[in-house]
Protein backbone atom coordinates (compact mmCIF):
# COMPACT_ATOMS: atom_id res chain seq x y z
CA UNK A 1 0.00 0.00 0.00
CA UNK A 2 1.45 3.57 -0.98
CA UNK A 3 1.10 6.31 1.54
CA UNK A 4 0.67 10.14 1.02
CA UNK A 5 0.04 13.07 2.59
CA UNK A 6 -2.91 14.99 0.45
CA UNK A 7 -4.89 16.80 2.47
CA UNK A 8 -2.98 19.93 1.15
CA UNK A 9 -3.88 19.07 -2.48
CA UNK A 10 -6.80 18.21 -1.99
CA UNK A 11 -8.24 22.01 -2.74
CA UNK A 12 -6.49 21.99 -5.71
CA UNK A 13 -7.59 18.85 -6.87
CA UNK A 14 -11.22 19.68 -6.24
CA UNK A 15 -11.01 23.19 -6.64
CA UNK A 16 -12.84 24.25 -10.14
CA UNK A 17 -11.89 28.22 -10.95
CA UNK A 18 -15.18 29.62 -12.21
CA UNK A 19 -16.26 33.43 -11.90
CA UNK A 20 -19.94 33.67 -10.74
CA UNK A 21 -21.95 36.64 -8.88
CA UNK A 22 -25.40 35.92 -6.92
CA UNK A 23 -27.65 37.57 -5.02
CA UNK A 24 -29.34 34.74 -2.91
CA UNK A 25 -28.54 31.71 -1.71
CA UNK A 26 -29.13 29.21 -4.33
CA UNK A 27 -27.35 25.61 -4.43
CA UNK A 28 -28.21 24.27 -7.88
CA UNK A 29 -26.26 20.68 -8.26
CA UNK A 30 -24.53 18.01 -6.11
CA UNK A 31 -21.93 16.32 -8.28
CA UNK A 32 -19.38 13.56 -7.27
CA UNK A 33 -16.02 15.89 -6.72
CA UNK A 34 -14.14 13.19 -8.90
CA UNK A 35 -16.30 12.51 -11.93
CA UNK A 36 -18.69 15.66 -12.03
CA UNK A 37 -21.35 13.55 -13.69
CA UNK A 38 -24.64 15.05 -13.50
CA UNK A 39 -26.99 13.45 -10.48
CA UNK A 40 -29.77 12.37 -12.98
CA UNK A 41 -27.33 9.86 -14.97
CA UNK A 42 -26.70 6.49 -13.95
CA UNK A 43 -23.64 6.85 -12.61
CA UNK A 44 -24.14 10.74 -10.77
CA UNK A 45 -24.87 9.25 -7.03
CA UNK A 46 -23.30 10.26 -4.27
CA UNK A 47 -21.61 7.75 -2.01
CA UNK A 48 -21.23 7.43 1.79
CA UNK A 49 -18.17 8.77 2.83
CA UNK A 50 -17.34 10.44 -0.39
CA UNK A 51 -16.13 13.82 -1.71
CA UNK A 52 -18.90 15.95 -3.01
CA UNK A 53 -18.85 19.18 -4.60
CA UNK A 54 -22.17 21.84 -4.31
CA UNK A 55 -22.64 24.34 -7.51
CA UNK A 56 -24.65 27.67 -7.04
CA UNK A 57 -24.52 31.09 -5.86
CA UNK A 58 -24.29 32.94 -2.69
CA UNK A 59 -22.89 29.61 -0.50
CA UNK A 60 -19.90 31.39 0.94
CA UNK A 61 -17.39 33.88 1.09
CA UNK A 62 -16.41 35.72 -2.14
CA UNK A 63 -12.73 34.74 -1.25
CA UNK A 64 -12.43 30.49 -1.05
CA UNK A 65 -12.10 29.51 2.61
CA UNK A 66 -10.34 26.07 3.01
CA UNK A 67 -10.00 23.60 5.80
CA UNK A 68 -6.19 22.86 5.58
CA UNK A 69 -6.04 21.42 9.18
CA UNK A 70 -7.29 18.06 10.92
CA UNK A 71 -10.00 18.38 12.28
CA UNK A 72 -11.98 19.21 9.58
CA UNK A 73 -15.31 21.16 10.76
CA UNK A 74 -18.82 19.87 11.03
CA UNK A 75 -21.67 22.31 12.96
CA UNK A 76 -18.82 24.94 13.02
CA UNK A 77 -18.96 25.35 9.79
CA UNK A 78 -16.57 26.89 7.53
CA UNK A 79 -16.07 30.55 6.42
CA UNK A 80 -19.66 31.36 7.44
CA UNK A 81 -21.08 28.11 5.26
CA UNK A 82 -22.42 25.07 7.10
CA UNK A 83 -24.10 22.06 4.94
CA UNK A 84 -26.16 18.95 6.48
CA UNK A 85 -27.56 15.95 4.69
CA UNK A 86 -31.13 14.99 5.46
CA UNK A 87 -32.15 11.21 3.95
CA UNK A 88 -35.41 9.16 6.02
CA UNK A 89 -35.81 11.83 8.35
CA UNK A 90 -32.31 11.71 10.05
CA UNK A 91 -30.15 14.96 9.65
CA UNK A 92 -26.44 15.01 9.72
CA UNK A 93 -23.51 17.50 9.22
CA UNK A 94 -21.88 17.07 6.11
CA UNK A 95 -17.56 17.51 6.80
CA UNK A 96 -16.38 20.72 4.87
CA UNK A 97 -13.66 21.08 2.76
CA UNK A 98 -13.62 24.62 1.46
CA UNK A 99 -16.39 26.96 0.77
CA UNK A 100 -16.79 30.25 -1.72
CA UNK A 101 -19.58 32.12 -3.29
CA UNK A 102 -20.65 30.04 -6.24
CA UNK A 103 -18.58 26.59 -4.92
CA UNK A 104 -18.80 24.17 -1.40
CA UNK A 105 -17.06 20.76 -1.30
CA UNK A 106 -17.68 18.38 1.40
CA UNK A 107 -17.70 14.84 3.12
CA UNK A 108 -20.71 12.85 2.88
CA UNK A 109 -20.59 10.76 6.30
CA UNK A 110 -20.79 7.58 6.33
CA UNK A 111 -23.64 7.38 8.46
CA UNK A 112 -25.62 9.10 6.39
CA UNK A 113 -29.23 7.06 5.11
CA UNK A 114 -29.38 5.34 1.71
CA UNK A 115 -31.87 7.09 -0.74
CA UNK A 116 -33.33 10.33 -1.67
CA UNK A 117 -32.89 13.55 0.65
CA UNK A 118 -32.01 16.69 0.45
CA UNK A 119 -28.92 18.73 0.78
CA UNK A 120 -29.24 22.17 2.65
CA UNK A 121 -26.21 24.61 2.49
CA UNK A 122 -26.70 27.57 4.86
CA UNK A 123 -25.04 30.97 5.01
CA UNK A 124 -24.72 33.18 7.13
CA UNK A 125 -27.89 32.26 8.01
CA UNK A 126 -29.63 31.51 5.14
CA UNK A 127 -30.19 28.46 3.63
CA UNK A 128 -30.87 26.72 0.65
CA UNK A 129 -31.93 23.01 -0.24
CA UNK A 130 -30.96 20.61 -3.76
CA UNK A 131 -31.68 17.20 -3.95
CA UNK A 132 -29.24 14.61 -3.26
CA UNK A 133 -29.36 11.00 -3.99
CA UNK A 134 -27.31 8.96 -1.49
CA UNK A 135 -25.90 5.05 -2.48
CA UNK A 136 -23.38 2.58 -0.42
CA UNK A 137 -20.73 2.85 -3.45
CA UNK A 138 -20.27 5.12 -6.80
CA UNK A 139 -16.80 5.81 -7.46
CA UNK A 140 -15.43 8.93 -9.33
CA UNK A 141 -11.66 9.41 -10.93
CA UNK A 142 -10.02 12.35 -10.53
CA UNK A 143 -9.15 14.35 -14.08
CA UNK A 144 -6.10 16.67 -14.30
CA UNK A 145 -8.98 19.10 -16.39
CA UNK A 146 -10.77 19.14 -12.96
CA UNK A 147 -13.73 18.57 -14.56
CA UNK A 148 -14.10 14.45 -14.83
CA UNK A 149 -12.79 13.28 -18.37
CA UNK A 150 -9.63 13.01 -20.46
CA UNK A 151 -6.03 11.87 -18.37
CA UNK A 152 -6.58 10.90 -14.75
CA UNK A 153 -4.80 11.58 -11.76
CA UNK A 154 -3.34 8.15 -12.24
CA UNK A 155 -0.08 7.82 -10.48
CA UNK A 156 3.30 5.64 -10.33
CA UNK A 157 4.00 4.08 -7.04
CA UNK A 158 6.34 7.16 -5.95
CA UNK A 159 3.47 9.60 -6.59
CA UNK A 160 4.52 10.75 -10.14
CA UNK A 161 1.71 11.32 -12.51
CA UNK A 162 1.44 9.62 -15.58
CA UNK A 163 2.38 11.50 -18.32
CA UNK A 164 2.77 10.97 -22.47
CA UNK A 165 6.74 11.61 -21.55
CA UNK A 166 6.96 9.88 -18.63
CA UNK A 167 4.43 6.96 -19.60
CA UNK A 168 3.36 3.82 -17.89
CA UNK A 169 4.14 -0.01 -18.95
CA UNK A 170 2.38 -3.11 -18.72
CA UNK A 171 2.90 -4.86 -15.57
CA UNK A 172 3.45 -1.20 -14.07
CA UNK A 173 1.62 -0.67 -10.04
CA UNK A 174 -0.38 2.66 -10.55
CA UNK A 175 -2.72 4.54 -8.36
CA UNK A 176 -5.75 6.04 -9.03
CA UNK A 177 -7.06 8.73 -7.16
CA UNK A 178 -10.87 9.45 -6.62
CA UNK A 179 -13.93 9.26 -4.28
CA UNK A 180 -16.63 7.04 -3.66
CA UNK A 181 -15.59 3.51 -2.52
CA UNK A 182 -17.91 2.96 0.50
CA UNK A 183 -18.28 3.57 3.87
CA UNK A 184 -16.20 3.66 6.87
CA UNK A 185 -16.26 3.55 10.54
CA UNK A 186 -13.50 5.62 12.08
CA UNK A 187 -13.69 9.31 12.03
CA UNK A 188 -13.81 11.04 9.48
CA UNK A 189 -12.89 14.79 10.47
CA UNK A 190 -9.07 13.17 10.80
CA UNK A 191 -6.84 11.38 8.49
CA UNK A 192 -8.45 8.00 8.28
CA UNK A 193 -6.63 4.48 8.42
CA UNK A 194 -5.08 3.10 5.23
CA UNK A 195 -7.32 -0.41 4.91
CA UNK A 196 -8.87 -2.06 1.92
CA UNK A 197 -12.57 -1.64 2.43
CA UNK A 198 -13.28 -5.23 0.29
CA UNK A 199 -15.59 -3.77 -2.18
CA UNK A 200 -14.45 -5.96 -5.22
CA UNK A 201 -13.73 -2.92 -7.16
CA UNK A 202 -12.84 -3.55 -10.83
CA UNK A 203 -10.56 -1.76 -13.04
CA UNK A 204 -10.35 -1.77 -17.04
CA UNK A 205 -7.52 -0.38 -18.71
CA UNK A 206 -7.83 -0.18 -22.89
CA UNK A 207 -11.26 -2.68 -22.02
CA UNK A 208 -8.75 -5.22 -20.33
CA UNK A 209 -9.44 -6.35 -16.45
CA UNK A 210 -6.51 -5.31 -14.59
CA UNK A 211 -5.31 -6.67 -11.38
CA UNK A 212 -6.51 -4.78 -8.36
CA UNK A 213 -4.34 -4.94 -5.39
CA UNK A 214 -5.94 -2.11 -2.68
CA UNK A 215 -9.09 -0.29 -2.94
CA UNK A 216 -9.59 2.01 0.24
CA UNK A 217 -9.32 5.13 1.33
CA UNK A 218 -6.06 7.16 1.08
CA UNK A 219 -4.05 9.00 3.63
CA UNK A 220 -6.92 12.05 3.69
CA UNK A 221 -10.64 12.09 4.54
CA UNK A 222 -12.88 11.01 1.60
CA UNK A 223 -10.13 10.39 -0.80
CA UNK A 224 -10.21 6.94 -2.13
CA UNK A 225 -6.85 5.18 -3.64
CA UNK A 226 -7.07 2.17 -6.12
CA UNK A 227 -3.78 0.61 -6.78
CA UNK A 228 -3.72 -1.98 -10.01
CA UNK A 229 -1.37 -3.01 -12.28
CA UNK A 230 -1.06 -2.06 -15.57
CA UNK A 231 -2.21 -5.54 -18.41
CA UNK A 232 -0.12 -6.47 -20.74
CA UNK A 233 -1.21 -5.62 -24.38
CA UNK A 234 -2.27 -2.07 -23.81
CA UNK A 235 -0.36 0.85 -25.08
CA UNK A 236 -1.16 4.65 -26.95
CA UNK A 237 -1.02 7.95 -25.21
CA UNK A 238 -4.94 7.81 -24.15
CA UNK A 239 -5.57 4.63 -23.04
CA UNK A 240 -8.71 4.24 -21.57
CA UNK A 241 -9.44 3.62 -17.34
CA UNK A 242 -12.80 2.80 -15.97
CA UNK A 243 -13.51 1.49 -12.87
CA UNK A 244 -17.33 -0.87 -11.90
CA UNK A 245 -18.36 -1.20 -8.11
CA UNK A 246 -21.35 -2.62 -7.75
CA UNK A 247 -22.42 -2.68 -11.01
CA UNK A 248 -21.91 0.75 -11.77
CA UNK A 249 -19.24 2.27 -13.76
CA UNK A 250 -17.20 5.36 -12.81
CA UNK A 251 -16.28 7.96 -15.53
CA UNK A 252 -13.83 7.11 -17.91
CA UNK A 253 -10.46 8.88 -17.82
CA UNK A 254 -7.44 8.12 -19.57
CA UNK A 255 -3.18 7.14 -19.31
CA UNK A 256 -0.43 6.55 -21.22
CA UNK A 257 1.25 3.71 -21.52
CA UNK A 258 4.34 3.16 -23.63
CA UNK A 259 6.13 0.04 -24.68
CA UNK A 260 8.98 -1.51 -22.25
CA UNK A 261 11.44 0.60 -22.29
CA UNK A 262 9.96 4.03 -23.73
CA UNK A 263 9.36 7.14 -21.96
CA UNK A 264 7.39 8.32 -24.33
CA UNK A 265 3.76 7.28 -25.39
CA UNK A 266 3.18 6.74 -28.87
CA UNK A 267 -0.45 7.20 -30.57
CA UNK A 268 -1.15 7.55 -34.55
CA UNK A 269 -1.92 11.24 -35.72
CA UNK A 270 0.01 12.07 -31.98
CA UNK A 271 2.44 13.84 -31.20
CA UNK A 272 6.08 12.74 -31.56
CA UNK A 273 9.12 12.48 -28.98
CA UNK A 274 10.71 15.77 -30.40
CA UNK A 275 7.83 17.56 -30.66
CA UNK A 276 6.91 16.26 -27.09
CA UNK A 277 10.24 17.47 -25.75
CA UNK A 278 9.65 20.96 -27.15
CA UNK A 279 6.69 21.27 -24.67
CA UNK A 280 8.63 19.47 -21.61
CA UNK A 281 11.35 21.72 -21.56
CA UNK A 282 9.00 24.94 -21.49
CA UNK A 283 8.19 25.76 -25.20
CA UNK A 284 4.64 25.97 -26.97
CA UNK A 285 3.22 23.93 -30.02
CA UNK A 286 1.16 25.58 -32.55
CA UNK A 287 -0.78 22.95 -34.01
CA UNK A 288 -3.29 22.58 -36.66
CA UNK A 289 -6.37 20.36 -36.99
CA UNK A 290 -8.99 19.97 -39.82
CA UNK A 291 -11.21 17.83 -39.65
CA UNK A 292 -14.22 16.62 -42.62
CA UNK A 293 -17.09 14.39 -40.72
CA UNK A 294 -19.72 12.75 -42.40
CA UNK A 295 -21.94 12.38 -39.00
CA UNK A 296 -25.20 14.22 -38.57
CA UNK A 297 -25.09 15.69 -42.28
CA UNK A 298 -21.12 16.88 -43.51
CA UNK A 299 -18.95 19.45 -41.12
CA UNK A 300 -15.81 20.97 -41.99
CA UNK A 301 -13.97 21.97 -38.25
CA UNK A 302 -10.49 23.61 -38.02
CA UNK A 303 -8.29 24.70 -34.88
CA UNK A 304 -5.15 26.40 -35.12
CA UNK A 305 -3.99 26.61 -31.31
CA UNK A 306 -1.26 27.36 -29.01
CA UNK A 307 -0.34 24.41 -26.45
CA UNK A 308 1.82 24.84 -23.19
CA UNK A 309 2.59 21.33 -21.18
CA UNK A 310 -0.04 22.19 -18.64
CA UNK A 311 -3.00 22.19 -20.67
CA UNK A 312 -1.20 19.67 -22.93
CA UNK A 313 -1.50 17.23 -20.06
CA UNK A 314 -5.08 17.37 -19.33
CA UNK A 315 -6.33 17.44 -23.01
CA UNK A 316 -8.56 14.44 -24.48
CA UNK A 317 -5.83 14.13 -27.48
CA UNK A 318 -5.25 16.76 -30.18
CA UNK A 319 -7.70 14.72 -32.40
CA UNK A 320 -10.31 14.20 -29.42
CA UNK A 321 -10.46 9.96 -29.43
CA UNK A 322 -9.12 7.12 -27.52
CA UNK A 323 -6.63 4.83 -28.24
CA UNK A 324 -6.97 1.71 -30.16
CA UNK A 325 -8.84 -0.58 -28.47
CA UNK A 326 -10.43 1.90 -25.86
CA UNK A 327 -13.10 3.99 -25.64
CA UNK A 328 -14.14 6.80 -23.42
CA UNK A 329 -17.60 8.24 -22.53
CA UNK A 330 -18.66 12.06 -22.02
CA UNK A 331 -21.07 14.06 -20.76
CA UNK A 332 -21.86 16.86 -23.12
CA UNK A 333 -24.80 19.96 -23.73
CA UNK A 334 -27.57 18.65 -26.18
CA UNK A 335 -27.83 19.44 -29.38
CA UNK A 336 -23.84 20.14 -30.25
CA UNK A 337 -23.20 16.57 -31.92
CA UNK A 338 -20.44 14.58 -31.13
CA UNK A 339 -18.42 17.11 -28.71
CA UNK A 340 -15.02 15.55 -27.83
CA UNK A 341 -13.71 19.19 -27.40
CA UNK A 342 -11.68 19.94 -23.58
CA UNK A 343 -13.61 21.79 -21.41
CA UNK A 344 -10.81 24.61 -21.34
CA UNK A 345 -10.16 26.43 -23.69
CA UNK A 346 -6.01 27.43 -25.43
CA UNK A 347 -5.23 30.07 -27.11
CA UNK A 348 -6.26 30.23 -31.38
CA UNK A 349 -4.00 31.35 -33.74
CA UNK A 350 -4.86 33.32 -36.52
CA UNK A 351 -4.36 31.50 -39.77
CA UNK A 352 -6.15 34.12 -42.06
CA UNK A 353 -10.07 35.53 -42.31
CA UNK A 354 -11.28 31.74 -43.97
CA UNK A 355 -10.27 28.25 -45.23
CA UNK A 356 -10.91 27.35 -48.75
CA UNK A 357 -12.10 23.31 -49.32
CA UNK A 358 -12.36 22.33 -52.63
CA UNK A 359 -13.79 18.78 -53.59
CA UNK A 360 -15.45 16.89 -56.04
CA UNK A 361 -18.88 18.42 -55.12
CA UNK A 362 -17.18 22.40 -56.00
CA UNK A 363 -15.67 24.50 -54.09
CA UNK A 364 -16.72 25.56 -50.14
CA UNK A 365 -15.52 29.11 -47.73
CA UNK A 366 -14.87 27.46 -43.93
CA UNK A 367 -15.58 30.76 -42.15
CA UNK A 368 -13.68 32.20 -39.25
CA UNK A 369 -15.83 31.36 -35.96
CA UNK A 370 -13.08 32.50 -33.76
CA UNK A 371 -9.15 33.51 -33.68
CA UNK A 372 -8.33 30.17 -34.60
CA UNK A 373 -11.32 28.22 -34.86
CA UNK A 374 -13.20 27.71 -38.26
CA UNK A 375 -16.15 25.79 -39.29
CA UNK A 376 -18.88 25.24 -41.76
CA UNK A 377 -21.81 22.68 -42.25
CA UNK A 378 -21.06 21.65 -46.14
CA UNK A 379 -24.52 19.88 -46.61
CA UNK A 380 -27.44 19.53 -43.77
CA UNK A 381 -28.37 15.66 -42.57
CA UNK A 382 -31.13 14.99 -45.25
CA UNK A 383 -30.01 16.82 -48.27
CA UNK A 384 -27.50 15.91 -51.02
CA UNK A 385 -24.10 15.16 -49.39
CA UNK A 386 -21.33 17.60 -50.10
CA UNK A 387 -18.62 14.82 -49.35
CA UNK A 388 -18.12 12.01 -51.48
CA UNK A 389 -15.29 9.75 -51.99
CA UNK A 390 -12.92 11.31 -53.97
CA UNK A 391 -10.39 14.35 -53.90
CA UNK A 392 -10.28 17.11 -51.58
CA UNK A 393 -7.88 20.09 -51.10
CA UNK A 394 -7.74 23.12 -48.74
CA UNK A 395 -5.85 26.15 -48.20
CA UNK A 396 -5.85 29.35 -46.18
CA UNK A 397 -4.67 31.60 -49.43
CA UNK A 398 -2.44 34.03 -48.11
CA UNK A 399 -1.98 32.89 -44.31
CA UNK A 400 -2.65 34.87 -41.36
CA UNK A 401 -1.02 36.80 -38.32
CA UNK A 402 0.29 33.59 -37.01
CA UNK A 403 0.11 30.71 -39.64
CA UNK A 404 1.34 31.23 -43.05
CA UNK A 405 -0.40 29.91 -46.14
CA UNK A 406 -0.27 26.44 -46.64
CA UNK A 407 -2.12 23.83 -49.26
CA UNK A 408 -3.16 19.93 -47.96
CA UNK A 409 -4.89 17.06 -49.66
CA UNK A 410 -6.16 14.14 -49.03
CA UNK A 411 -8.73 11.25 -50.55
CA UNK A 412 -11.83 9.78 -49.15
CA UNK A 413 -11.62 6.43 -50.05
CA UNK A 414 -15.29 4.31 -50.24
CA UNK A 415 -16.77 3.96 -46.46
CA UNK A 416 -17.02 0.85 -45.05
CA UNK A 417 -20.08 -1.93 -44.70
CA UNK A 418 -21.52 -2.36 -41.12
CA UNK A 419 -22.23 -5.73 -41.73
CA UNK A 420 -24.32 -7.03 -38.11
CA UNK A 421 -26.33 -3.40 -38.27
CA UNK A 422 -29.86 -4.61 -38.66
CA UNK A 423 -29.17 -6.83 -35.05
CA UNK A 424 -28.29 -4.14 -32.87
CA UNK A 425 -31.38 -3.05 -32.39
CA UNK A 426 -31.25 -2.97 -28.12
CA UNK A 427 -28.28 -2.74 -25.49
CA UNK A 428 -27.80 -2.92 -22.35
CA UNK A 429 -25.39 -1.99 -19.80
CA UNK A 430 -24.95 -5.42 -18.31
CA UNK A 431 -23.93 -6.87 -21.85
CA UNK A 432 -21.51 -6.15 -24.18
CA UNK A 433 -21.99 -5.66 -27.76
CA UNK A 434 -20.09 -6.32 -30.94
CA UNK A 435 -20.33 -4.64 -33.97
CA UNK A 436 -18.86 -6.45 -37.15
CA UNK A 437 -17.87 -4.34 -40.75
CA UNK A 438 -16.42 -5.07 -43.84
CA UNK A 439 -13.90 -2.78 -46.07
CA UNK A 440 -11.12 -0.29 -44.56
CA UNK A 441 -7.60 -0.61 -45.56
CA UNK A 442 -4.84 -2.20 -43.34
CA UNK A 443 -3.60 1.20 -41.38
CA UNK A 444 -7.41 2.57 -41.44
CA UNK A 445 -9.16 2.96 -37.77
CA UNK A 446 -12.77 2.46 -37.48
CA UNK A 447 -14.81 5.30 -34.62
CA UNK A 448 -17.66 3.97 -33.27
CA UNK A 449 -19.61 6.61 -31.45
CA UNK A 450 -23.01 6.31 -29.77
CA UNK A 451 -25.49 8.95 -28.93
CA UNK A 452 -27.59 9.04 -26.16
CA UNK A 453 -29.27 11.94 -23.55
CA UNK A 454 -31.98 13.18 -21.03
CA UNK A 455 -34.05 16.24 -22.21
CA UNK A 456 -34.54 16.76 -18.24
CA UNK A 457 -31.18 18.06 -18.19
CA UNK A 458 -30.23 19.02 -21.57
CA UNK A 459 -27.00 16.83 -21.42
CA UNK A 460 -26.54 14.12 -23.81
CA UNK A 461 -23.91 11.47 -23.41
CA UNK A 462 -21.51 9.87 -26.36
CA UNK A 463 -19.20 7.24 -26.12
CA UNK A 464 -16.33 7.24 -28.73
CA UNK A 465 -14.49 4.06 -29.19
CA UNK A 466 -11.31 3.17 -31.65
CA UNK A 467 -10.28 0.03 -33.57
CA UNK A 468 -8.21 -1.23 -36.27
CA UNK A 469 -10.12 -1.38 -39.72
CA UNK A 470 -8.44 -4.54 -39.85
CA UNK A 471 -10.12 -6.51 -37.35
CA UNK A 472 -13.28 -6.66 -38.68
CA UNK A 473 -15.07 -6.16 -35.67
CA UNK A 474 -15.03 -4.59 -32.40
CA UNK A 475 -17.00 -5.37 -28.90
CA UNK A 476 -18.48 -2.23 -26.86
CA UNK A 477 -17.69 -3.12 -23.38
CA UNK A 478 -20.50 -2.92 -20.88
CA UNK A 479 -18.86 -0.59 -18.40
CA UNK A 480 -19.60 2.02 -21.42
CA UNK A 481 -23.06 0.86 -21.88
CA UNK A 482 -24.56 0.79 -18.26
CA UNK A 483 -23.60 4.59 -18.58
CA UNK A 484 -26.41 5.24 -21.62
CA UNK A 485 -29.30 6.90 -19.71
CA UNK A 486 -32.80 5.24 -20.44
CA UNK A 487 -34.23 8.28 -22.32
CA UNK A 488 -34.64 10.03 -25.83
CA UNK A 489 -32.06 12.94 -27.36
CA UNK A 490 -35.72 15.45 -26.72
CA UNK A 491 -39.51 15.05 -26.93
CA UNK A 492 -39.24 14.37 -30.89
CA UNK A 493 -37.30 11.28 -30.04
CA UNK A 494 -38.47 7.76 -28.66
CA UNK A 495 -36.32 6.74 -25.88
CA UNK A 496 -33.34 5.47 -27.97
CA UNK A 497 -29.96 5.61 -28.61
CA UNK A 498 -28.22 6.67 -32.30
CA UNK A 499 -24.60 4.38 -32.93
CA UNK A 500 -22.57 5.60 -35.77
CA UNK A 501 -20.06 3.52 -37.52
CA UNK A 502 -17.01 5.10 -39.53
CA UNK A 503 -13.91 5.16 -40.74
CA UNK A 504 -10.39 6.76 -41.02
CA UNK A 505 -9.00 5.64 -43.64
CA UNK A 506 -5.35 6.58 -43.60
CA UNK A 507 -5.84 7.74 -47.03
CA UNK A 508 -7.64 9.95 -45.42
CA UNK A 509 -5.27 11.60 -43.34
CA UNK A 510 -2.02 13.72 -44.21
CA UNK A 511 0.70 16.05 -42.27
CA UNK A 512 1.10 19.49 -43.96
CA UNK A 513 3.36 22.34 -43.07
CA UNK A 514 3.08 26.22 -42.93
CA UNK A 515 5.30 28.98 -41.95
CA UNK A 516 4.15 29.05 -37.79
CA UNK A 517 2.76 25.52 -37.27
CA UNK A 518 4.92 22.65 -35.52
CA UNK A 519 2.13 20.44 -36.65
CA UNK A 520 -0.63 20.20 -38.94
CA UNK A 521 -3.10 17.28 -39.43
CA UNK A 522 -5.91 17.05 -42.33
CA UNK A 523 -8.03 14.21 -42.02
CA UNK A 524 -11.73 13.10 -42.37
CA UNK A 525 -13.93 10.89 -40.41
CA UNK A 526 -16.28 9.18 -42.90
CA UNK A 527 -19.22 8.11 -40.92
CA UNK A 528 -21.81 6.77 -43.73
CA UNK A 529 -23.81 4.37 -41.55
CA UNK A 530 -25.50 4.68 -38.75
CA UNK A 531 -28.51 2.98 -36.92
CA UNK A 532 -30.97 4.13 -33.86
CA UNK A 533 -30.92 1.58 -30.96
CA UNK A 534 -35.11 1.03 -30.03
CA UNK A 535 -34.59 0.06 -26.74
CA UNK A 536 -31.90 0.56 -24.35
CA UNK A 537 -32.09 -1.78 -20.66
Amino acid sequence: MFQVSRLSKIGFILFCSVTMLAAAPNPVAVVNAASWVPSALPNGSIARGSLFIVTGQSMGPSTIQHANTYPLPTSAGLGGTTVQVTVGGTTNYCIMIYTVDYQVAAILPSGTSEGTGTLTVTYQGAAGNVPIHVVKNGFGIFAVNQQGSGPGVIDNAAFQLRVPNDAAHPGDVLIIWGTGLGPITSDETIAPPQVDLGTGVQVFVGGQKAVVSYGGRGSSAGLDQINFTVPAGVSGCYVSVVTELAGVSSNFTTVPVAAPGQAFCEEAGGLTAAELTKVVNGGVLNTGYIDLSTIAGNYAVADFEQWNYANLIASHGLAGGPSMGSCTVYNVPSGQGVVTADPFAVPGLDAGPQLNLTGPNGAKPIALISKGHYEAQLSAEGQPQYLAPGNYTINNSSGGADIGAFKASLTIPEPLVWTNKDAVRSVSGSKNVTITWSGGGPNDVVSIIGITGLASILIDTEFFCSAPASAGTFTIPSEVLALLPQAGLDASHEPGADLIVGLVPSLAQTNFSAPGLDLGIFFSYTFTTSATVVSIQ
